[in-house]
């Protein structure tokens, strides 16, 4: 099987750093905690982030960094760069749950998801 001839559209890899800036770009703020605490991260994981972190929206970054980091781990990654479609679909679905579904529709497009 080569995958050089998968058409352009399907991306084969969703990298970390790219994803986590789209998400900050698109969820607001005040809600980038709630979102961390919904996927997963501990209490502590966020306020790690917060005190190594002073600029909020580096902190946010690695609050996300953490989850997505954990969760290639569980589905056998390793400490990749990419993340593993269900957990871009987690993410998805808890936007959508935070009434955040234009965020939710952006990234779709972006990764084009159907």
């Amino acid at each position: 099987l080569e995958l050089s001839k998968l058409p352009d559209c399907v991306p084969l890899e969703i990298k970390i750093p790219e994803l986590i800036y789209a998400v900050l770009d698109l969820v607001p703020v005040l809600q980038v905690k709630q979102l961390v605490r919904c996927l997963g991260v501990k209490d502590t994981e966020i306020e790690r982030a917060e005190m190594d972190h002073r600029s909020c929206r580096e902190a946010h970054y690695q609050m996300l960094r953490v989850w997505a980091e954990k969760g290639s781990q569980e589905l056998g990654g390793g400490r990749g760069e990419m993340l593993h479609r269900p957990l871009l679909e987690e993410l998805l679905d808890q936007l959508r749950q935070m009434h955040l579904g234009r965020a939710a529709e952006e990234l779709e497009t972006k990764y084009s998801i159907q």
